[in-house]
């Protein structure tokens, strides 16, 4: 058994056709963006793919697919989306099971479309959603043997979206509830610690560890038999435009150029310098236009490249003159 899906920038899947994985992290630690880039990736190589949405809006979902680079046409073809308002069982107080409409629909889907990936959002929603305890080690067994398992032995990967618990003392390499969880996976568990946070006109990181896997084809491809992968989104700070990374071990990736700030702070510079102004480094940074660690990227290749000289003031402090005109239109190297 070797991974297929879910690829690292170098290629190289982390999760395998017809088993159960988890995606577990805290809020905001790319866990849910993660998958969705699984989906995006499937989608996109026109594979079917399931989303069982316990937790968020449709809405939500697509506009997150159309931001990653999910066309509309595939979304509609080969995107399948559940959000559930029933459960797909129900216990009698024998403890039997008796399966429920929602679970015809739920296997329609299944046997209609050769579906490569289901992803459950919201574990500890959707075991609410069947009356069940998501802390109890028996009804997380219940829920997984009756809804996971046959689906993931009739053929697609399936990936759970969970909770850890708050406190990073106790919480180790499990999601809320119990060590059950972490047994029934088949296939791979990956946590996801954030590094940088995620948000618009941010770069947010998070790096992907694998805590447990079954097959045993995953850990070889990591440099301590641990860590996966980091998870890159990048939102321009200006257009908000989304790009992402999903970047083997050590790998630096592409780096961040501001051409915008470039443009807006030499220009900004050029008219100071034509009031007899020559503008130091905090002055710059107090400018407005925008972000200071973006400005400060932005002035050091200005700087380097020529575009900006640089003379010492008083107090050692560096002041700057424009002396070749930079043009965002004209730069090459641009996006």
């Amino acid at each position: 058994v070797t991974p297929t899906l879910f690829r690292r920038d170098d290629g190289q899947p982390i999760i395998y056709t017809g088993k159960a994985h988890a995606f577990n992290g805290e809020s905001e630690s790319g866990k849910s963006w993660a998958a969705l880039l699984a989906c995006v990736q499937s989608v996109n190589d026109g594979q079917n793919v399931l989303y069982i949405d316990f937790e968020d809006t449709e809405a939500t979902v697509m506009s997150r697919l159309l931001a990653l680079g999910a066309q509309p046409d595939d979304i509609i073809r080969y995107f399948h989306y559940m959000p559930p308002h029933e459960p797909v069982f129900t216990l009698s107080p024998r403890g039997e099971i008796k399966y429920t409409a929602a679970h015809v629909d739920l296997w329609t889907i299944l046997e209609r479309h050769p579906i490569a990936l289901v992803v459950i959002d919201g574990v500890a929603e959707a075991m609410g959603t069947h009356g069940l305890d998501p802390e109890k080690n028996a009804e997380f067994r219940t829920f997984h043997d009756t809804v996971t398992r046959p689906i993931a032995r009739s053929g697609p990967a399936t990936a759970y979206i969970d909770h850890v618990t708050k406190d990073k003392e106790s919480r180790g390499k499990y999601a809320i509830g119990g060590v059950h969880k972490f047994n029934a996976i088949d296939g791979a568990v990956f946590s996801f610690q954030p590094l940088t946070t995620f948000g618009v006109g941010q770069h947010g990181s998070s790096r992907i560890n694998v805590q447990k896997d079954r097959p045993g084809q995953l850990r070889q491809h990591t440099p301590d038999g641990k860590h996966m992968a980091d998870l890159h989104l990048i939102s321009h700070p200006t257009t908000h435009e989304l790009t992402w990374e999903i970047r083997p071990p050590g790998e630096q990736g592409a780096t961040f150029r501001p051409t915008h700030y470039m443009e807006q702070l030499y220009n900004w510079i050029n008219g100071r310098n034509d009031q007899g102004e020559y503008p130091n480094a905090r002055q710059i940074d107090d400018s407005g236009l925008g972000a200071a660690k973006y400005l400060r990227q932005a002035r050091a290749l200005l700087v380097a490249e020529g575009h900006l000289t640089t003379s010492e003031g008083p107090r050692k402090s560096l002041m700057h003159r424009a002396v070749k005109p930079y043009r965002e239109a004209e730069d090459p190297a641009s996006d």
